[in-house]
């Protein structure tokens, strides 16, 4: 069975997007289901992103960094099965600063 929408009110994420995708509804010339199902279509991804913002919150992260960031000395001190000082030196041909 179906998850069942929590639709008690109308959702906040379906009001904000409402002006904005009936004006391309009309626009476009959309049946009604199909402008229905924007609209839905923008409320389940508002959700998605809201539920994902939560869980990166409540992981409380220390910080952010992208992989170009980390330091050559990082990798070479990490015990990490992608790490090169974890591999035999004869299979080891990367290229790559770590």
């Amino acid at each position: 069975m179906p998850k069942r929408a929590r639709l008690a009110t109308a959702p906040v994420g379906i009001l904000d997007s409402l002006e904005a995708r009936n004006r391309q509804a009309l626009k476009s010339k959309l049946a009604y289901t199909e402008f229905l199902a924007i609209l839905i279509e923008d409320e389940v991804a508002r959700r998605e992103q809201k539920k994902f913002a939560l869980r990166l919150r409540r992981a409380a992260f220390r910080a952010s960094k992208a992989l170009d960031q980390l330091t050559s000395s990082a990798c070479r001190n990490s015990t990490a099965p992608w790490s090169t000082n974890s591999l035999p030196a004869a299979t080891s041909t990367s290229t790559s600063r770590c």
